[in-house]
């Protein structure tokens, strides 16, 4: 091949890997509710990349020769039968079990590695693609199943990968995980969506020890050696991060509610403009937020319901309008029923039509000192 076809596929080979990079960790991580108000693990149908860093073999190369080695982890499926393995007591068709070197749950998963395969210096040129199947142990904090967001720590105990019948690597042998001396710690995040399902960001700083031998018809015939180092492998977006990924409407470098951007990264509603969104706003549909004044979100009876909206809102559609206001003056308001707690507005002891102007005058901007129906106090 000429020097100028090796460097043609160099270039392509890089424009490939720069693709895959500018996605990595831009992939949305959605895993369903198993049913216990978290999920089970690894999250399957998700992939892990590394956003920055890539996969090396250095050592029994030339100096200024490198392969790099740019990975997808994904297809993370449980054990279908019994693993040595696996550390743990897991039946087949499970992922996950209590215990494990953390406290919280152990899981054991069979998996695909693809890696984007790169030459460089005297082996410009040599590109491929790998597909190793994936043996991995991981281990986890105690979480708290059912809580919005779940964070924990994790660990990668054992991985082991390993290629058979290459044409280019007689030996290809990947090895992770504490259990082997190579630790390789990380974090967990589950948040709850709107639909019940929920986001993973999962990330893990593994330290790997990767072994090859090329074989005597290969590319790479002259080469063998051992190169161990660290890079980090994610999946799923981090919500919080004051950057705006795919699958998530907003993100404002936190993870709280109530401020415009919930804690799954979701835009909140806001329909009556008070500053106070919906979720938060004990009068969803009333202005009684940070904007309305010095009344923002009162409640004199504790009952979850803003004074704002209770009294007047005769109907219990959750709007004091002139709706209510008509409704009280054609006399529709049963004696002793809910509607006339909260439509006798001035607190006489009767709902007509002074309710009625009081509630008229109130949405034209006028108050009125005596606006405290019984409901207000509790009664």
């Amino acid at each position: 091949m000429s020097q100028g076809a090796k460097c043609l596929l160099a270039v392509a080979a890089w424009v490939l890997i720069c693709a895959a990079t500018a996605s990595a960790g831009g992939d949305p991580c959605i895993v369903e509710d198993n049913g216990t108000g978290t999920v089970t693990l690894p999250p399957q149908g998700c992939e892990y990349r590394s956003p920055h860093e890539v996969f090396m073999l250095i050592d029994g190369l030339p100096p200024g020769t490198t392969i790099e080695l740019d990975p997808i982890h994904s297809d993370f499926v449980c054990l279908q039968s019994p693993s040595p393995f696996c550390s743990l007591p897991l039946p087949p068709g499970r992922c996950e079990t209590q215990g494990g070197s953390l406290g919280g749950d152990g899981h054991c998963y069979e998996s695909l590695l693809e890696l984007q395969v790169v030459g460089t210096g005297s082996l410009a040129g040599f590109y491929r693609t790998l597909w190793v199947p994936v043996s991995g142990e991981v281990h986890t904090d105690p979480r708290n199943s059912g809580d919005p967001v779940e964070t924990f720590a994790s660990e990668v105990y054992r991985l082991q990968g390993e290629l058979f019948g290459d044409f280019d690597f007689c030996t290809f042998r990947l090895t992770g995980g504490r259990d082997y001396g190579l630790p390789s710690p990380g974090t967990i995040t589950l948040t709850q969506l709107p639909s019940g399902d929920f986001n993973v960001y999962s990330f893990f700083d593994l330290t790997y020890q990767l072994e090859f031998e090329g074989c005597p018809d290969g590319q790479i015939s002259d080469y063998m050696g051992t190169t161990t180092g660290t890079l980090r492998m994610e999946t799923g977006n981090e919500c919080g991060n004051s950057v705006v990924e795919t699958g998530e409407q907003c993100d404002d470098g936190n993870t709280e509610s109530c401020d415009g951007c919930s804690h799954a990264c979701r835009t909140e509603v806001d329909s009556d403009g008070d500053a106070a969104v919906d979720a938060c706003d004990n009068c969803p549909n009333v202005p009684n937020g940070p904007l309305a004044g010095p009344n923002d979100q009162l409640d004199a009876d504790s009952n979850g319901i803003g004074d704002a909206c209770q009294c007047g809102d005769c109907n219990g559609d959750g709007f004091t309008n002139i709706t209510d206001a008509l409704r009280i003056a054609r006399g529709l308001v049963g004696a002793g029923s809910e509607a006339e707690r909260l439509g006798d507005v001035n607190n006489d002891g009767v709902c007509n039509i002074t309710d009625a102007l009081i509630i008229a005058r109130g949405l034209q901007g006028s108050a009125h000192e005596d606006q405290h129906c019984p409901a207000y106090w509790g009664q």
